[in-house]
């Protein structure tokens, strides 16, 4: 349940009726281009030449590498309160990164 939430409220994951737009101008006028290494699909948008690949933008993973689940493991170590250099051996992440 707690993954739930946190998909929801801190990630925008799941929202029902969100619709891929562009991340850079924000239109919806765009086409499938393949998919990238990870498998995930790649757009080409139409209106300002750009490349992207559909994330919840205005989230905190719209730059991120990292997979859902590593951030839903650093949210669970924020909210134990751990240190950085615990979070960062827990998740298996540099300290930098945590």
């Amino acid at each position: 349940m707690v993954d739930n939430v946190i998909r929801r409220e801190m990630f925008g994951i799941g929202d029902e009726g969100s619709k891929t737009i562009c991340p850079f101008c924000g239109s919806a006028s765009f086409t499938k281009y393949g998919h990238n290494s990870a498998g995930k699909q790649r757009y080409h948008c139409k209106e300002c030449d750009s490349y992207f690949i559909d994330r919840p933008t205005g989230s905190i993973i719209f730059y991120t590498k990292l997979p859902f689940e590593t951030w839903s493991r650093l949210t669970e170590c924020f909210v134990d309160r751990l240190s950085c250099m615990k979070t960062a051996r827990k998740i298996s992440v540099t300290t930098k990164s945590a």
